[in-house]
């Protein structure tokens, strides 16, 4: 694909719109020459249409020119080396009366990392982007044939879908795998997939302790450190934006049996608070903290009964209240950074 610069974008829109320059110019020349002359009211309706009409198939000829060169691959010079879409540099700078800043969505197409696509609250997350434009890198680490199947239902949406291998255990593999996924901006990140083990207090050993710190928390952090750039040259009004998920019980009413999941939470948390100012003003990062929105496999149901009992709202959360929440912290929510937000049907309450 041929990247040009912004100069050559005026240029080439100069030309798609110098003929009905001059015929604009002509008209101001009549114009002038009838108020000289004391001209009727049907003189002046008639200058006034042929004046509509030079402006309407300026910008028609300025459109299909953008148009045509974005489909050829020759119109686009966003940070992520994509092509222009339908609010382009020449929409939005030209054809909207010469604003100096371009429209919020000046990319065709956002791109979104999803990180734990598989299944539940990964796939709902990656469908709602889906539905509101985003590309997508699609992550899995035991499940690739959900991974894939979430794929294929994005991108029956029209979406394009890169599916990638990729264990947040291994933090060796996070910067290679940051690499693989291109050099072009990356619009939204949302760090789905964790390690949740259930770990009686007398049973705790250091490595599976160390285990669920390098998850849940090291990996975010060492995975937006890669992406940071990325994620910085997005052009999507907000800048780029993070979304981690933690757990309401890490910021307070603890579990039994979780020590170590919940030291990892509280840890991301942490890491919410501190990258929130070291990426600012270029990008946000903020976490959920769910009380429960998918159960995990196995929790008997007594146990769900006895939790849901205890929900102010009367019922546990679903995967899509947490996607929309993501989609609403990457798309609306500009003036959030820092935050951890609950998403618990007012669990904490009680």
């Amino acid at each position: 694909m041929i990247v040009v610069s912004r100069s050559t974008v005026h240029a080439d829109t100069s030309a798609a719109i110098r003929p009905s320059i001059a015929r604009s110019a002509t008209v101001r020349l009549r114009t002038r020459d009838l108020r000289r002359r004391g001209a009727s009211t049907g003189a002046w309706r008639s200058i006034a249409s042929s004046a509509r009409r030079t402006r309407s198939a300026g910008a028609s000829r300025a459109r299909r020119s953008s148009r045509s060169r974005c489909r050829s691959g020759t119109l686009g010079s966003s940070p992520s080396g994509r092509c222009c879409g339908r609010s382009s540099l020449i929409d939005g700078e030209i054809l909207r009366g010469g604003q100096s800043r371009p429209p919020p969505y000046t990319c065709a197409m956002p791109r979104a990392v999803v990180i734990g696509a598989a299944r539940r609250v990964g796939r709902a997350v990656a469908l709602e982007l889906a539905r509101d434009g985003f590309d997508l890198v699609l992550t899995h680490r035991a499940d690739r044939d959900g991974a894939m199947d979430t794929a294929e239902q994005v991108r029956r949406m029209g979406r394009a879908a890169d599916v990638r291998f990729l264990d947040l255990a291994d933090l060796g593999s996070l910067a290679p795998f940051a690499d693989a996924c291109g050099a072009g901006a990356v619009d939204a990140m949302a760090i789905v997939a964790s390690s949740y083990e259930r770990t009686p207090f007398g049973s705790i050993a250091a490595e599976s302790a160390e285990r669920e710190v390098r998850v849940n928390a090291l990996a975010p952090l060492l995975l937006v450190q890669a992406f940071t750039e990325r994620l910085a040259a997005s052009r999507l009004e907000g800048g780029g934006a993070v979304v981690v998920f933690g757990d309401i019980h890490a910021a307070g009413r603890p579990r039994r049996d979780f020590a170590p999941y919940l030291m990892s939470k509280a840890a991301l948390h942490g890491m919410v608070e501190s990258l929130a100012l070291e990426l600012a003003p270029r990008v946000r990062v903020n976490a959920i903290a769910p009380g429960v929105v998918a159960w995990p496999d196995g929790t008997p149901e007594p146990e769900r009964v006895a939790y849901e009992s205890r929900i102010p709202l009367a019922r546990p959360g679903t995967p899509d209240d947490a996607a929309r929440l993501v989609r609403t912290l990457v798309r609306d929510m500009h003036y959030v950074t820092g935050s951890v937000l609950r998403l618990d049907g007012g669990r904490w309450l009680r």
